[in-house]
């Protein structure tokens, strides 16, 4: 189940390190955007972990489930890691991220921001999939080289154009006022706000910062 986080982790990494050396025009925005695509994440893990399972979104359901039946299953390494990793990525970027753009973008502090202001950095992110996806197998061949043989040649087959390919219908969804966004043909629920994630990452980010800034985000550290 922890593959996805591993892969998300980098892609997370990398923007941040963008935010930190000015690379974008909108940061606020930017890690405001980032923050409620990991709370949608982090608010359904923690129900599942914490056997709070009537809490978790169908989509989410989906992922834990095939996760779990993948890792008991005899075939883990051959397919396993491949379906979860899908589920995963359907979940978090089918679903999950054109609500997460939606509610930065109706909660933003600039009135004056527009979606051409922001829609160039947030393809930008479309360039780090191919050295995120590299630093994730690093990791894992760290972990069991025999892990990493049947990851590579599934990273072959999770390309870097196919999630880019699926970034972009969640952009256009999010601003298409028309687009209900569903799940096996229900209306996904309003996204999952939660305070104690976002107090959690402040906290942590004042801590690595020693005081130096009033905030930060520091994702799956």
């Amino acid at each position: 189940m922890d593959i996805f986080p591993s892969v998300y982790y980098h892609i997370t990494s990398l923007e941040m390190d963008k935010i930190r050396l000015g690379a974008y025009q909108h940061p606020t925005w930017k890690m405001s955007q980032m923050l409620a695509f990991y709370e949608a994440y982090s608010v359904n893990r923690r129900n599942w972990d914490t056997n709070n399972k009537g809490a978790v979104e169908p989509h989410w359901v989906n992922h834990f489930t095939v996760a779990n039946e993948q890792y008991n299953g005899v075939n883990w390494l051959c397919t396993g890691i491949q379906q979860t990793l899908n589920t995963a990525i359907n979940a978090h970027v089918i679903y999950d991220l054109p609500r997460s753009i939606r509610f930065a973008f109706n909660n933003k502090t600039n009135p004056n921001l527009t979606e051409s202001d922001i829609k160039p950095e947030f393809m930008a992110v479309n360039a780090s999939f191919s050295s995120a996806l590299q630093f994730a197998v690093d990791d894992i061949e760290e972990a069991s080289s025999l892990i990493c043989d049947f990851f590579i040649n599934i990273g072959q087959l999770l390309l870097p154009s196919d999630v880019i390919l699926k970034r972009q219908s969640a952009w256009y969804d999010a601003f298409n006022s028309g687009k209900v966004l569903q799940y096996n043909g229900s209306p996904l629920s309003q996204h999952p706000y939660s305070a104690v994630v976002r107090s959690q990452l402040a906290d942590k980010g004042k801590n690595r910062c020693n005081g130096k800034v009033n905030a930060t985000l520091f994702l799956f550290d």
